[in-house]
């Protein structure tokens, strides 16, 4: 990110993401999500800054969902990565006596209320904040819907160990 020496902001440097060679070919025909804000034709409501954004054209969307892709295919490393350590720890007979816990930052929206790629909005797309959890006792697929915050990830760590 650049900024003037007056603290405006100038640019942003943006790097497309860069999959492992062995996935660069996969997840060609994943589409790029659509909820209702997709390309968001109703912006009466919202702020003048978004208001003033004009609709998304054909090749921004073809721009984002090759970026999508991008994203998608990076995962696969991750997935690699988490596999092997469950695979590790079942060699090791650890499953039963082990949690795992998974989280990340909020991601990027793409496409919604006529914004490109970016994460820095107040809008529920750039809210959720990913966290899983396996472990003894944790029934699979079980949710907790209460809101939660990262600062309660050490406390519940604690408390497991």
């Amino acid at each position: 990110v650049s900024f003037t020496a007056s603290g405006a902001f100038v640019s942003r440097h943006w790097y497309p993401p860069v999959p492992a060679a062995r996935h660069w070919e996969e997840l060609s025909g994943a589409a790029l999500p659509r909820p209702p804000s997709f390309n968001d034709p109703w912006v009466s409501g919202k702020p003048a800054w978004l208001r003033a954004l004009d609709p998304l054209t054909a090749a921004n969307v073809t721009f984002l969902e090759e970026i999508h892709r991008l994203r998608l295919r990076c995962m696969r490393a991750v997935d690699e990565m988490v596999e092997a350590l469950v695979s590790e720890l079942d060699s090791l007979g650890l499953s039963d006596s082990t949690f795992i816990l998974f989280t990340s930052d909020n991601g990027y929206h793409e496409e919604v209320h006529r914004m490109g790629s970016g994460k820095t909005t107040a809008f529920e797309e750039d809210l959720r904040v990913p966290m899983m959890m396996a472990g003894p006792g944790l029934a699979a697929g079980s949710k907790v819907v209460t809101t939660t915050q990262h600062i309660d990830i050490a406390p519940t760590v604690l408390a497991l160990a």
